[in-house]
């Protein structure tokens, strides 16, 4: 059984004198004990708002519908304010920014030892926490890093110290939002080390949310493509990266590596980009969403939305090149 589910999930973001912004258009999401998902896409294709919505966060201003089952419990898409205010059990969410979630005026030792006491560790055992903790996310010596305020931490160090901050609720489920995009690469592969460390010691499930895709090949065990609002192709990371089958996923992989070439020549021609733009959010869609920017497009992809169809991948890809 699935760990988390995540079924038929739209979300709408509606503004006063605007027409509705469709966020998520019927995404589908599974995760099971001890998985990594990587979750891909292009700016505004609905990977911050899958985040929020797996993770049980509010979103203000948005209407939504599906079904999200955790541990085999279907549970509120839109949290009450009350379940909100607690926090969604064993599902923690860690962001982009750091800074944002933590206290500038509190000592890093004050800051978590709130959130371990929130989450039932006694005050006679939170010191002890608190230091174990900081040692996990591999901020040590423990003491020393324990009496710093967050100016006095680089970039990636509050960056652990967030991670912390998120498994101080111990997680079954951590939901990464672009959790590395502001730190350089060196730092960025020692996060990524970090969280196959935990998901192999404590036997953590990650969804890690990213544009990179490059960076989660070796990391990730599968790999989940989003386009407009849709998740189009899942599969085992190594296949869906290296050969993918999705028109978009094929053009989007292609850009991607065209970014890492070392060969002088290239360097020299103009990028390869993908022609055209993603339909915007306040468009009503009654076939593929890709049609228009897609080189392999057929009559039918403008009259009916594709089907998911299972590949023999061990995946699932939503194109009307594999409808059978």
């Amino acid at each position: 059984m699935a760990l988390l589910t995540a079924e038929d999930i739209y979300v709408t973001f509606q503004k006063r004198g605007a027409a509705p912004s469709h966020a998520l258009r019927g995404a589908n999401l599974t995760i099971h004990g001890g998985e990594i998902v990587a979750i891909l896409g292009e700016s505004g294709s609905g990977k911050s708002t899958l985040a929020k919505v797996l993770a049980g966060a509010r979103m203000a201003g948005a209407q939504c519908t599906g079904a999200i089952r955790f541990k085999g419990q279907e549970r509120a898409v839109i949290p009450s304010r009350t379940s909100y205010d607690r926090g969604e059990p064993g599902i923690a969410l860690i962001g982009q920014q750091a800074s944002l979630v933590l206290n500038p005026f509190l000592r890093v030792r004050t800051q978590l030892a709130e959130f371990v006491r929130a989450h039932g560790v006694s005050r006679a055992q939170t010191a002890d926490r608190v230091l174990e903790l900081l040692e996990t996310v591999r901020l040590s010596p423990a003491e020393r890093y324990a009496g710093k305020y967050p100016h006095q931490l680089s970039g990636g160090e509050k960056q652990r110290l967030s991670i912390a901050l998120a498994l101080a609720c111990g997680p079954e489920v951590v939901v990464c939002d672009e959790a590395t995009s502001s730190l350089d690469t060196v730092t960025e592969t020692e996060i990524l080390e970090l969280f196959s460390s935990l998901r192999s010691s404590q036997g953590i499930s990650i969804f890690w949310i990213t544009h990179n895709p490059l960076r989660v090949r070796n990391f990730a065990d599968r790999v989940a493509v989003m386009y407009s609002g849709r998740i189009i192709e899942i599969g085992p990371a190594a296949n869906v990266i290296g050969s993918p089958l999705h028109p978009y996923v094929a053009e989007l992989m292609r850009c991607a590596k065209s970014g890492y070439s070392t060969n002088e020549s290239r360097q020299r021609t103009r990028l390869p980009s993908i022609p055209g733009a993603p339909p915007d959010g306040a468009a009503s869609l009654s076939g593929c969403s890709f049609a228009p920017r897609c080189p392999h497009k057929r009559d039918t992809c403008v009259r009916r939305a594709p089907q998911i169809t299972p590949t023999s991948k061990l995946g699932e890809v939503e194109c009307v090149l594999y409808e059978r």
